[in-house]
Protein backbone atom coordinates (compact mmCIF):
# COMPACT_ATOMS: atom_id res chain seq x y z
CA UNK A 1 0.00 0.00 0.00
CA UNK A 2 2.82 2.46 0.83
CA UNK A 3 4.47 2.19 -2.62
CA UNK A 4 1.08 2.84 -4.26
CA UNK A 5 0.48 5.92 -2.09
CA UNK A 6 4.00 7.17 -2.81
CA UNK A 7 3.42 6.72 -6.54
CA UNK A 8 0.18 8.71 -6.36
CA UNK A 9 1.88 11.47 -4.36
CA UNK A 10 4.81 11.73 -6.78
CA UNK A 11 2.76 11.67 -9.98
CA UNK A 12 0.37 14.42 -8.98
CA UNK A 13 -1.75 13.56 -12.00
CA UNK A 14 -4.09 16.22 -13.27
CA UNK A 15 -5.06 17.35 -9.78
CA UNK A 16 -3.16 20.07 -7.97
CA UNK A 17 -0.63 18.88 -5.40
CA UNK A 18 -0.63 21.00 -2.25
CA UNK A 19 2.06 20.77 0.41
CA UNK A 20 2.17 22.59 3.75
CA UNK A 21 5.37 23.89 5.35
CA UNK A 22 5.68 25.40 8.81
CA UNK A 23 8.18 27.63 10.58
CA UNK A 24 11.49 29.02 9.44
CA UNK A 25 12.63 25.63 8.11
CA UNK A 26 9.46 25.35 6.03
CA UNK A 27 10.01 28.76 4.48
CA UNK A 28 13.64 27.82 3.80
CA UNK A 29 12.39 24.66 2.03
CA UNK A 30 10.10 26.75 -0.21
CA UNK A 31 12.94 29.10 -1.14
CA UNK A 32 15.24 26.16 -1.89
CA UNK A 33 12.50 24.70 -4.09
CA UNK A 34 12.38 27.97 -6.06
CA UNK A 35 16.14 27.80 -6.68
CA UNK A 36 16.10 24.09 -7.57
CA UNK A 37 13.07 24.28 -9.85
CA UNK A 38 14.31 27.35 -11.73
CA UNK A 39 17.87 26.06 -11.86
CA UNK A 40 16.57 23.24 -14.09
CA UNK A 41 14.05 25.35 -16.06
CA UNK A 42 14.45 26.99 -19.48
CA UNK A 43 12.77 30.16 -18.23
CA UNK A 44 14.85 31.37 -15.28
CA UNK A 45 12.46 34.05 -14.07
CA UNK A 46 9.78 34.09 -11.42
CA UNK A 47 7.34 36.56 -9.92
CA UNK A 48 6.65 37.69 -6.37
CA UNK A 49 3.96 39.58 -4.49
CA UNK A 50 5.79 40.86 -1.42
CA UNK A 51 4.29 42.15 1.82
CA UNK A 52 5.71 43.69 5.00
CA UNK A 53 5.93 41.39 7.99
CA UNK A 54 5.99 38.23 5.93
CA UNK A 55 8.82 39.68 3.82
CA UNK A 56 10.93 39.77 6.98
CA UNK A 57 10.05 36.11 7.70
CA UNK A 58 11.26 35.18 4.21
CA UNK A 59 14.54 37.11 4.51
CA UNK A 60 15.19 35.67 7.99
CA UNK A 61 14.56 32.08 6.86
CA UNK A 62 17.25 32.23 4.17
CA UNK A 63 19.50 35.30 4.44
CA UNK A 64 21.71 34.20 1.51
CA UNK A 65 18.81 33.57 -0.86
CA UNK A 66 19.42 36.55 -3.18
CA UNK A 67 23.12 35.75 -3.45
CA UNK A 68 22.27 32.15 -4.45
CA UNK A 69 19.57 33.35 -6.86
CA UNK A 70 21.97 35.73 -8.61
CA UNK A 71 24.70 33.07 -8.80
CA UNK A 72 22.17 30.76 -10.50
CA UNK A 73 21.28 33.59 -12.95
CA UNK A 74 17.62 33.58 -11.87
CA UNK A 75 15.65 36.78 -12.46
CA UNK A 76 12.70 38.00 -10.41
CA UNK A 77 10.04 40.67 -10.75
CA UNK A 78 8.43 41.80 -7.51
CA UNK A 79 5.26 43.73 -6.85
CA UNK A 80 5.36 45.06 -3.30
CA UNK A 81 2.06 45.28 -1.47
CA UNK A 82 3.67 47.52 1.16
CA UNK A 83 6.46 50.08 1.42
CA UNK A 84 10.00 48.81 1.67
CA UNK A 85 11.96 46.09 -0.01
CA UNK A 86 14.75 46.68 -2.45
CA UNK A 87 16.56 45.30 -5.45
CA UNK A 88 19.62 43.07 -5.23
CA UNK A 89 20.56 42.19 -8.82
CA UNK A 90 18.76 40.47 -11.70
CA UNK A 91 15.52 41.85 -10.27
CA UNK A 92 13.02 44.65 -10.62
CA UNK A 93 10.43 45.93 -8.15
CA UNK A 94 7.25 47.96 -8.38
CA UNK A 95 4.91 49.04 -5.59
CA UNK A 96 1.14 49.08 -5.14
CA UNK A 97 -0.09 51.81 -2.86
CA UNK A 98 -1.97 50.32 0.09
CA UNK A 99 -2.62 51.57 3.57
CA UNK A 100 -0.51 50.14 6.40
CA UNK A 101 -3.29 47.93 7.86
CA UNK A 102 -3.96 46.23 4.52
CA UNK A 103 -0.30 45.48 3.88
CA UNK A 104 0.15 43.83 7.30
CA UNK A 105 -2.45 41.19 6.45
CA UNK A 106 -1.10 40.40 2.99
CA UNK A 107 0.39 37.09 1.85
CA UNK A 108 3.80 36.72 0.20
CA UNK A 109 3.35 34.81 -3.07
CA UNK A 110 5.98 33.28 -5.36
CA UNK A 111 4.95 32.22 -8.88
CA UNK A 112 7.54 29.89 -10.42
CA UNK A 113 8.11 26.81 -12.60
CA UNK A 114 4.53 25.47 -12.63
CA UNK A 115 4.02 26.25 -8.94
CA UNK A 116 2.67 28.94 -6.65
CA UNK A 117 3.94 29.25 -3.09
CA UNK A 118 2.06 31.32 -0.54
CA UNK A 119 3.72 32.38 2.70
CA UNK A 120 1.76 33.88 5.55
CA UNK A 121 1.42 33.56 9.31
CA UNK A 122 -0.75 31.17 11.30
CA UNK A 123 -3.00 31.99 14.26
CA UNK A 124 0.05 31.93 16.59
CA UNK A 125 1.83 34.47 14.33
CA UNK A 126 4.36 31.88 13.11
CA UNK A 127 5.39 31.62 9.44
CA UNK A 128 3.55 29.04 7.37
CA UNK A 129 3.60 28.31 3.66
CA UNK A 130 2.02 26.14 1.01
CA UNK A 131 3.21 25.11 -2.41
CA UNK A 132 0.56 24.45 -5.03
CA UNK A 133 1.86 22.43 -7.97
CA UNK A 134 -0.49 22.89 -10.93
CA UNK A 135 0.32 24.26 -14.38
CA UNK A 136 -3.09 25.90 -14.87
CA UNK A 137 -2.99 27.72 -11.53
CA UNK A 138 0.60 28.78 -12.28
CA UNK A 139 -0.31 30.11 -15.75
CA UNK A 140 -3.31 32.03 -14.39
CA UNK A 141 -1.30 33.68 -11.61
CA UNK A 142 1.56 34.44 -14.00
CA UNK A 143 -0.80 36.19 -16.47
CA UNK A 144 -2.43 38.23 -13.73
CA UNK A 145 0.99 39.27 -12.41
CA UNK A 146 2.28 40.21 -15.87
CA UNK A 147 -0.81 42.30 -16.65
CA UNK A 148 -0.58 44.13 -13.32
CA UNK A 149 3.17 44.66 -13.86
CA UNK A 150 2.42 46.40 -17.18
CA UNK A 151 -0.15 48.69 -15.53
CA UNK A 152 2.14 49.79 -12.68
CA UNK A 153 4.54 52.66 -13.23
Amino acid sequence: LIPELKSLQDSGGSKPVIKLYEGKSGIRFILTDVLNALGEAKEKEYYVYSAAGVREDVYAAEPGFNRKRIKANIKVKTISLSPGGGTYGLDARKWIKTDRDQSLNATYMLIYAGKCALISRDSQDKPVGVIIENQMIYETQKRIFQQLWQLLK
